[in-house]
Parts: C-alpha cells; structure tokens; sequence
C-alpha cells in the first residue's frame, strides 16, 4: 500500500509483547504481508484507520490470536470495509474504518477492546501496540512491540506540528522522548489507556521517534460512528 511520507507504522525504543499481553491486537495483512493494525471490537468487526484500506485492492486478511507474525494464528478474509465517508486521505482527516470478517473469530481468540468515552488527560499515561518498524528506516519486526506514551494537549501538539495536516479534536496527541514512538507499520493499531480501554487508532506522524507528536485518531471522539456505523455494513459491499 502507498503511504503518505508522514503515514506512522511502527513502534521504536519498545518492548517485545509477553504471549497474550495485547489481545485485541490483529494484523492486517495484504498479499501474505503486514500491513498495517487493528484491533478487534466485535467477535467479527476491526477497527483500524481509514488511510490502511483506503484504495486497496487485492485480498486482506485478518490474523489474530498472535504475538509474532510467523505463528499460525486465525486467519480470517476481510469481507467488508467501511471508511468513514468525510475521510480526506490529503488532510487525513476522519482516519478510521471498519472491517466485517468473513466469519466470526473463534472463541479462543476473542477479546474485544473496550471502547473509551472520554478524551485523554494532558500527561496521561497510553500504550501503544504494534509490529511496526523498529527503526527509521529498517524492516518490520515479527514480534509484537509495545511502548508507553504521554498524551499531549492538542493546541500544543497542533503548535509543535505547525506545517503539517491540521489537528483537531477528532485527535489525540503522544509525546515521547527522542527515539520512543510509533511507525511505519503501527497504523490502524490501538492506543490503550493503563485499564486496557482503547482511546486512539495510529494514524501519522513525522517518521519516525524524532520527537515530534505522535498522532492518533480519537476513539471517545468518533465512538457514537463506531457504535453506529456496523448497521450500514450491508450497504458496503466489497470482494465481489
């Protein structure tokens, strides 16, 4: 998939994931490869970002139950994809989408995220997990990484970022040290907040741990689409 130079796929400076440690998380995989995250909402749904499936062509698969890519896993095809319809891929902004699986993830593989309501809190601790690059540039890691952010009000995320695609509330911001972050590879990913609840979807950000912000699409901001949106999944029909 063709990525905007500021598209955030990976994680560096993390941690390697403990065997069931994230749960929710799956990998989006196009063609055999990863490509970008997601994270499980429903027994059939994902929730990931718009800027991961929008233009795809081919097949996408769901892998789930996984810590490293090279596990066997659940394997599940994509049968719909529901992008936000006031998603803008030149401004990236309204970045999220929905994916209905094929058929339902078994049992043993099910946890779903709990879906945040409320905004983070200026210097609130978040984790981010994801198979994204290590380093800028370098490959993708087959274990799953995780790092802890520092959410980052957003006048001084959209100040530190001035130049770039704009910030609004439909935004939360991390700020980490030099080195620490999210990229190429994380997208679509979750950001949890320490009781395990997700509160943003990797979207972009300046590649890659430079100490910039890091930016996510808000999950309190866009919960009632979430929520709402898998009743119109019949009327998006895709892999026909």
């Amino acid at each position: 998939i063709a990525l905007p130079l500021i598209k955030d796929d990976r994680i560096v400076g993390g941690y390697p994931a403990n065997p069931g440690q994230f749960p929710h998380q799956v990998s989006l995989q196009l063609n055999g490869q990863h490509a970008c995250g997601g994270s499980i909402i429903a027994s059939n749904t994902i929730l990931t970002a718009a800027h991961c499936v929008y233009g795809m062509s081919g097949q996408l698969y769901v892998l789930a139950g996984v810590t490293d890519l090279n596990e066997n896993g659940i394997r599940i095809p994509v049968a719909q994809i529901l992008i936000h319809s006031n998603y803008n891929p030149d401004t990236v902004l309204n970045d999220i989408a929905l994916l209905r699986l094929s058929s339902q993830l078994p049992i043993e593989v099910i946890f779903k995220v709990l879906l945040r309501f409320q905004a983070a809190n200026p210097g609130e601790t978040l984790i981010l997990s994801g198979w994204g690059r290590t380093s800028y540039p370098g490959s993708l890691p087959t274990h799953l990484q995780w790092i802890q952010l520092a959410a980052l009000d957003l006048n001084t995320c959209s100040q530190l970022l001035t130049g770039s695609t704009p910030i609004s509330n439909g935004h939360v911001c991390t700020t980490s040290p030099v080195n620490q972050g999210a990229c190429q590879g994380d997208s679509g990913g979750p950001l949890i907040d320490a009781q395990g609840g997700q509160i943003g979807v990797v979207s972009w950000g300046i590649p890659c741990a430079k100490g910039y912000p890091d930016v996510f699409t808000s999950v309190p901001f866009y919960l009632d689409w979430i929520v709402n949106s898998p009743k119109t999944f019949e009327k998006v029909i895709i892999n026909q």
